[in-house]
């Protein structure tokens, strides 16, 4: 069942609840070191319902929409400003890759455009041709 993008961050709420509570309260408690995070998520949940609702726009499921939740949570558990900065600055460069490869793509298809125009005439047609020696006479 697909996630509701306006009930998502009350579905989000209840499954932090729910989750934190099995996790601390299970036999065997698990993730202690990422307790902290659940309480910061669900103490700041009004700054975080745009985040959820953003999040279901991506028609996920109530099992998916945890487990995106729960790597969150980790990165926030695990995560350092070390690697966070590493990882902005990897995310710049893409970036500007990326629009660079979109630039140099639509200069290759005019150029391909042109080169097509260009063969296209009589002169250089491959289907008039059929010696070398007819290209160096045109040449010539």
């Amino acid at each position: 069942m697909i996630i509701d993008a306006d009930k998502a961050p009350a579905i989000a709420l209840a499954l932090l609840e729910e989750k934190l509570h099995d996790w601390q309260y299970s036999a065997n408690p698990k993730w202690p070191s990422t307790w902290p995070v659940f309480n910061r998520l669900i103490e700041r949940h009004d700054e975080m319902v745009a985040v959820y609702r953003e999040i279901a726009s991506s028609r996920l499921s109530r099992q998916q929409f945890w487990i995106l939740i729960e790597q969150i949570i980790h990165a926030g558990n695990f995560g350092t400003d070390e690697r966070f900065a590493t990882l902005r600055a990897v995310h710049q460069e893409l970036v500007v890759l990326n629009d660079n490869i979109s630039a140099m793509s639509m200069q290759l298809a005019e150029m391909l455009e042109r080169r097509a125009e260009l063969c296209g005439n009589d002169h250089f047609g491959y289907d008039r041709m059929l010696k070398l020696t007819d290209f160096i006479d045109d040449a010539g």
